[in-house]
């Protein structure tokens, strides 16, 4: 995996994860034995009794499996350490340039030179947006395109889809 530095100090730093997904690059695995996916447990309707009251309850019990596989560590890139507090919808000098690092992700990838799967950029939502206003803005002289299919909105950068992950915080410390 190739990482990138963004110069983000403190504890208000976020980042940026490109991947290529496939069979001999990078996927999801399962233990041996097991179903894939998520299971769902229907335990039905239930009376439970909290501080002297009684009521109905539904419970389901959800399980999942699951693990990942890095077959081959060239098809990963992150960009670490950006200053969330520093985006904006105009660039500055003060915020890291963050098209820039995005270019140098995308190159690092081994994705270019043999197609081996579908790839993505993973992101959390303030990224997201800050992405789409750079891509709205008149004077953007940037690879982010914003398009709809199938009713949906999609964001992308030369071609990967940019996907937003819930788990990626905006809250990292500073990664040495």
């Amino acid at each position: 995996m190739t990482s990138l530095e963004a110069s983000g100090i403190g504890r208000d730093n976020t980042s940026m994860w490109f991947v290529v997904w496939g069979e001999r690059t990078f996927h999801m695995i399962y233990p041996q034995g097991t179903s894939a996916g998520l299971q769902r447990d229907n335990k039905g309707k239930q009376t439970k009794e909290s501080s002297g009251l009684v009521f109905d309850v539904y419970r389901d019990k959800f399980t999942w499996d699951v693990g990942m596989s890095v077959r081959d560590w060239r098809y990963i890139s992150r960009i670490a350490n950006i200053d969330v507090s520093d985006l904006n919808a105009t660039a500055t000098s003060a915020s890291a340039d963050l098209h820039d690092l995005m270019v140098t992700a995308y190159y690092k990838l081994h994705q270019r030179k043999i197609p081996h799967g579908t790839s993505a950029i993973y992101c959390n939502t303030t990224i997201k947006e800050y992405l789409h206003k750079q891509a709205l803005q008149a004077n953007s002289n940037t690879f982010i395109r914003v398009s709809e299919v199938d009713g949906e909105e999609k964001i992308s950068f030369l071609g990967m889809q940019i996907r937003e992950a819930d788990a990626i915080l905006s809250t990292e410390a500073q990664i040495t």
